[in-house]
């Protein structure tokens, strides 16, 4: 599971992958409220949304990336949309149980696997954690 937000981390990513292992799959996840990939795949061509907001600050994006966008249409296996609560549950329990501090845009791939929404809970599964760019000041929200 990786997470999307221009296109450029997935779109590296499907390209290594599916050059190596064609059978592996990837999983885009994408903040519910910043979903223009996800958009952009339901209408086959890229689609812009309005300016945002999601605590997944690095995934905020208005439209896919004019060159990742092909890449992503071609290899993606599928993507999961993720909800505010669920970024912030996942951001949560890494820090609790893995001792790892990361940034809300990198917990929505935990979150799409807490989530069970693609049932992959008896697979192997890796979440693609991007970023520890965290704002201290928002850590408080963790635990409420």
């Amino acid at each position: 599971m990786v997470p999307i937000g221009g296109g450029g981390l997935i779109s590296g990513i499907l390209t290594a992958v599916k050059q190596k292992k064609p059978k592996v799959k990837v999983i885009g996840v994408e903040p519910e409220t910043a979903h223009d990939t996800y958009l952009s795949l339901q209408h086959g061509k890229i689609t812009s949304i309005p300016v945002t907001t999601t605590i997944a600050d690095g995934l905020r994006t208005s439209h896919p990336g004019h060159i990742t966008f092909p890449v992503v249409q071609k290899y993606l296996d599928d993507l999961v949309l993720v909800s505010e609560e669920e970024i912030r549950l996942a951001q949560k329990v890494v820090l609790e149980r893995m001792k790892q501090l990361i940034e809300p845009s990198s917990a929505v791939t935990v979150a799409a696997a807490m989530s069970k929404k693609l049932g992959v809970q008896d697979k192997k599964v890796v979440c693609v954690l991007s970023g520890g760019n965290v704002d201290i000041r928002s850590l408080g929200s963790l635990t409420s």
